[in-house]
């Protein structure tokens, strides 16, 4: 790839933008605002891996993620892969959602381990169109989606957690999601 030269003429876009120019054959000056304009900062390039580095140096110079089938710690995982069940009546969710309905496709998610609230007492009873939870389990959604507000409340306070600087935090303001 050649260097560009780089000259001291300034580009001035409202003689360029807009106008109907022909791109094909452009002044030094427009050439050098499009390098500087796609070139990214050097904070940007510092993280950008070599492109002749090895797979197993990448993973181990810039993380360790990969998929696991198994784990006995949950909060050790970084993501959860779920599929998502739409609630369709009672204790019946179906595996298409209205999100996916157009596609006839099911729909999957990546939660963090935080959002993983608790496992099932019993398996669920599958079909082809969606499953049926145990009525132990129905009653634990039911009380659940009761108490979404509290819950999201919750999950706020929880992400602030790091953020505060010791002592209680006494209520939430439901409309901003702020401590």
């Amino acid at each position: 790839m050649a260097d560009i030269v780089f000259d001291d003429r300034p580009f001035v876009p409202a003689d360029w933008i807009g106008k109907g120019k022909d791109w094909s054959s452009v002044p030094l000056e427009v050439l050098n605002a499009k390098h500087a304009a796609f070139t990214p900062p050097p904070a940007v390039t510092a993280l950008i891996p070599d492109g002749n580095l090895p797979v197993t140096e990448f993973a181990a110079k810039y993380g360790t993620h990969h998929p696991v089938t198994d784990s006995t710690n949950i909060s050790a995982l970084s993501k959860i892969s779920v599929q998502l069940f739409e609630k369709l009546h009672g204790a019946q969710f179906r595996s298409v959602s209205t999100a996916t309905a157009m596609l006839q496709t099911k729909h999957f998610g990546h939660i963090p381990p935080i959002n993983f609230l608790c496992l099932l007492s019993a398996a669920p009873k599958v079909g082809l169109a969606g499953l049926e939870l145990a009525s132990e389990d129905s009653e634990r959604f039911r009380i659940l989606s009761q108490g979404l507000d509290k819950l999201n409340a919750a999950m706020v306070l929880f992400r602030k957690k790091g953020k505060r600087q010791g002592g209680a935090v006494d209520d939430v303001d439901e409309e901003e999601g702020e401590v």
